[in-house]
């Protein structure tokens, strides 16, 4: 089999989980007329979420995630909102935006069944490697668009997303607390702290509710769109998909290149230290930090531009007040990023906290990075 990737993680497959504990997977596959899977035949992935991919015995190319068993969190809005998008994508017809096609669900197992796509990998995986290829952040900015364009349909999801969680910039439930990791703790207290980054995305999420709402993907990342060797870019995991602000999905976008640049300001050099030939190393001075980071992201703005005229072909009508929300957006998914980073660590690299601060900025400030993410006007 071909590597694959799921966007739990954007990780190649591991050793596969074991089918034993899961009748269920089989069983739904039988129901679907599939065939079945085989413990030799399928590949896991690393992640939150106990998936599989393979060929069935039918010779049908699958990827399997479970979402459940159910009740479980918002794993049934998950689940639904993933159909949803199914339906839509059938009814509407797109002509840029693809995604793989879902091959059937149980809600009581919360299990979802999508063709697999062999040989492709993920947006990731290219971009940590510099080889995600121009024409994909083209594509991506043109499916957006389209997405964009389409009238919001009554069966789509209205419910606010979560994210900024404005709650948890006062306190954190105690069972967060207890669950949080040392570096967690350590960045929500910079974050509750910061009463400037907490107006500032309490007015976002009111320009939010104020500004034209359109039907979004609502959590994208790099890992989350595919790229398959006869050069087609594909979007997966829509579980959050609904209607709300489309700067979201723009500035995520974008966002997923800022946190690369700033992130790998570090490549080759000490992380506490800047190499300085004539006196030796010293210790990193914000200046550093600045002139570094413009370079990086200096590496990754011809993705970014050519997403955003792409998108600005498919909805040229967006304006000053969009691209303000975008930034600030992408601001907040340095900090969201951050935050997933700080769940798996005892304690934050310097670079990570230096993301968190780049993000605070863009979200308080994101007139002045507008520019960099370039974000221009169309001419």
């Amino acid at each position: 089999m071909g590597v694959v990737t799921t966007a739990d993680t954007g990780l190649r497959a591991t050793e596969a989980r074991s089918l034993d504990g899961f009748p269920e997977v089989n069983a739904l596959l039988e129901k679907l007329e599939l065939g079945v899977l085989r413990q030799d035949d399928c590949d896991s992935f690393v992640g939150r979420n106990p998936n599989w991919a393979g060929t069935t015995t039918k010779g049908f190319p699958v990827f399997i995630k479970s979402l459940g068993p159910l009740p479980k969190g918002d794993a049934l809005g998950r689940l639904r909102r993933t159909h949803t998008f199914d339906v839509l994508r059938d009814r509407v017809g797109f002509t840029r935006l693809r995604s793989p096609k879902v091959l059937g669900h149980d809600e009581p197992s919360g299990l979802v069944v999508s063709r697999l796509l062999g040989d492709a990998v993920a947006g990731d995986d290219l971009a940590g490697d510099t080889r995600f290829p121009e024409w994909a952040a083209r594509e991506a900015g043109g499916a957006l668009a389209e997405l964009h364009s389409v009238p919001p349909l009554d069966s789509v999801d209205r419910t606010p997303p979560v994210l900024p969680p404005l709650e948890l910039l006062s306190a954190l439930p105690l069972e967060t607390y207890y669950a949080a990791t040392l570096a967690e703790l350590e960045l929500w207290q910079c974050l509750q702290s910061d009463a400037a980054l907490s107006d500032a995305l309490v007015t976002l999420r009111r320009r939010e509710s104020a500004a034209h709402h359109t039907m979004i993907h609502a959590d994208l990342r790099l890992d989350q769109l595919l790229i398959t060797p006869d050069n087609k870019l594909y979007f997966i995991d829509w579980e959050e998909f609904r209607v709300g602000d489309p700067a979201r999905d723009v500035g995520s976008f974008l966002g997923e290149w800022l946190y690369l640049a700033t992130l790998s300001m570090g490549e080759n050099d000490d992380l506490d230290h800047v190499p300085d030939s004539a006196s030796g190393p010293h210790p990193i001075d914000d200046q550093a930090i600045v002139r570094r980071g413009v370079r990086k992201l200096d590496q990754h703005l011809p993705h970014m531009t050519a997403f955003w005229k792409e998108y600005q072909v498919g909805r040229p009508a967006v304006d000053s007040a969009f691209r303000a929300r975008t930034t600030a957006y992408a601001g907040w998914h340095l900090i969201d990023r951050v935050l997933a980073l700080a769940s798996q660590r005892a304690t934050l690299p310097a670079l990570a906290l230096a993301a968190a601060g780049i993000g605070r900025l863009a979200v308080i400030r994101p007139e002045h990075f507008a520019g960099a993410l370039g974000l221009k006007e169309q001419t």
